[in-house]
């Protein structure tokens, strides 16, 4: 009986430890922090660590392993074992998904751009840019085709946008998304928090246009606001159900306003194209009604 008991005491002494360590925070990481939400978010999933001396660092600037490290992790890659730098298994793998290009530099600073760009590719956001694809940020630092050669890492900032992922600095009148500024160690968390949350489905139902008011609210605004075209989303079965759907809706609409808005409808005609946003239990059709002459 004295053996059971001593067993388990040591069992309940195993478990008080073990509760002890993962209730464990990074000493500079406080409840009142802004950023201590998201570090303990990603410390649970598994995906940043901390350093041996307890702390997190969370206003380092972040380099360009530790964010391909934590990219990958977050993304859910599958992190070979390598036998060189402790970086080289996510730098692999983060490669082969085109989040980065080269190893040069791995303990410089990263500049934020590429760090949207990892996000974008890494968690495959390229297959659904359908949804906000022509939807110009309002970002006045961005290249936006002023230099001759694009810049890759700029073409995942839009997405990002569209989808409220990131949203900018308001600084002397200007929305600047600050594209080579650095990120802090508290700000990448932050944000892969926000990315991981993301659900499509759930952004896209609050566009649905299903509804005929809808509808109509969003064709009375194009023609108000003299714009040529505006976008719509509708869910499905099929396809076809949900193509047929918004060229009913875009009909009804041109119908009802030709007679009330004649010199807006005057030498137009009416037309939808339409692209898949994603496809599998329900389906989800951009669709963007235009006017042209």
């Amino acid at each position: 009986m004295r053996k059971i008991f001593v067993l388990m005491l040591v069992i309940l002494c195993i478990s008080l430890i073990t509760i002890s360590a993962m209730a464990a925070e990074f000493s500079d990481c406080k409840e009142s922090d802004w950023y201590y939400e998201s570090v303990q978010y990603a410390k649970e999933k598994g995906w940043v660590n901390g350093f041996e001396d307890g702390t997190f660092k969370p206003n380092d600037t972040l380099t360009k392993a530790q964010a391909i490290s934590v990219v990958a992790r977050a993304a859910g890659l599958e992190i070979p074992e390598t036998t060189g730098e402790w970086y080289e298994g996510a730098f692999k793998v983060a490669k082969e998904k085109t989040m980065v290009y080269t190893d040069l530099h791995m303990n410089e600073p990263i500049e934020r751009k590429q760090v949207f760009y990892m996000i974008y590719n890494g968690f495959e956001f390229k297959s659904i840019d359908a949804a906000v694809r022509n939807e110009e940020p309002p970002f006045e630092d961005m290249d936006n085709g002023k230099s001759a050669r694009i810049d890759v890492y700029e073409t995942s900032i839009p997405t990002l946008y569209g989808f409220g992922l990131i949203s900018g600095y308001e600084e002397n009148g200007k929305t600047l998304v600050k594209p080579k500024g650095f990120l802090t160690r508290a700000e990448m968390c932050t944000m892969l928090k926000n990315v991981a949350e993301f659900d499509i489905k759930e952004w896209v139902a609050q566009k649905d246009i299903f509804s005929d008011d809808v509808a109509k609210k969003y064709l009375l605004e194009m023609i108000e606001k003299g714009e040529s075209q505006c976008t719509m989303y509708a869910f499905g079965k099929t396809q076809a159900e949900v193509s047929a759907r918004i060229k009913q809706v875009g009909k009804m609409c041109f119908d009802l306003y030709e007679d009330e808005y004649p010199e807006y409808f005057k030498n137009y005609s009416w037309s939808c194209g339409s692209t898949t946003v994603y496809s599998d239990d329900s389906n989800c059709i951009k669709a963007v009604v235009e006017m042209r002459k």
